[in-house]
């Protein structure tokens, strides 16, 4: 077998006996442009050079992917049945449910008490350097930057000015003492439930977002309609008050968390 052009060795992968000859299959060919260019020599003596049009290879975005990542999780064994346990109101319930939105008081434009005591309830704690900047030294600061986002902002329909003064504060959150980009996120769950999805490492782990470009990217997968009443679905009935980003993070964290508690919900559906 000759090349042309190029000199790379061909590896023959099927050949074919028709009424016009011999059909070679070849793998690791030259590709020049959208071609492959094959020239053939077989033992009568015919010699021939033949070019095969080969489609483009499928191209997906970050969107495509990550909505790929969603739905594996919608798909999960029960897990309509593992959101309702997660938000399930009884007090005796081991997970933080949906007391995490409605516990105590939770005023638009400020941090409060409560704020810190619900986070908590995502077993995280609030070091004391940062929880006298949010509540004292600091607290007009952040209030600012949360009167700049609206308060009924859903992410699907947010602009990138919205995302974009979100991102501030988060950042700003980011800054105090002992506050990572995780628990900045479920700070900002607990303001602004319908805009900002919490972002820990378990959520990271099933979505797989692109560095430095999570909300944009979900922003983009929520835009489907079909998408939102997927999850949606998931909605338990005594779960009327929780955001649609809430019933999804809900969905990621009982498939996927290693937590004591949550692997003996999944045995409990059958889930490994």
């Amino acid at each position: 077998m000759t090349e042309t052009p190029g000199k790379s060795t061909w590896t023959p992968t099927k050949s074919t006996v028709g009424g016009d000859g011999v059909l070679i299959t070849v793998s690791n060919a030259p590709r020049l442009a959208n071609h492959w260019w094959v020239a053939c020599h077989v033992s009568s003596g015919f010699t021939g050079l033949q070019t095969a049009a080969v489609p483009d290879e499928p191209t997906t975005t970050p969107v495509d992917r990550m909505k790929d990542r969603i739905a594996d999780v919608l798909d999960s064994h029960r897990i309509q049945d593992l959101v309702a346990t997660y938000l399930d109101p009884d007090p005796r319930s081991p997970f933080a449910g949906t007391s995490f939105d409605s516990l105590g008081g939770n005023p638009p434009n400020a941090f409060t008490v409560d704020d810190l005591l619900a986070v908590t309830m995502l077993d995280v704690r609030v070091r004391p350097p940062a929880v006298r900047a949010l509540l004292t030294t600091h607290g007009d600061e952040f209030g600012g930057l949360l009167a700049a986002i609206g308060p009924d902002v859903d992410m699907w329909l947010a602009d990138d000015a919205t995302l974009a003064a979100a991102e501030k504060l988060g950042d700003r959150l980011d800054e105090l003492p002992g506050i990572g980009p995780a628990i900045a996120s479920k700070m900002l769950a607990r303001k602004r439930p319908r805009l900002v999805p919490i972002a820990d490492s378990v959520v990271r782990r099933a979505l797989h977002p692109p560095d430095g470009g999570f909300w944009i990217t979900l922003r983009g997968c929520l835009e489907s309609d079909d998408l939102r009443d997927r999850i949606e679905r998931l909605r338990p009935p005594f779960a009327t008050g929780v955001s649609l980003l809430r019933l999804l993070d809900a969905a990621i964290w009982m498939r996927g968390s290693g937590a004591m508690y949550a692997k003996a919900a999944r045995r409990l559906v059958g889930k490994p």
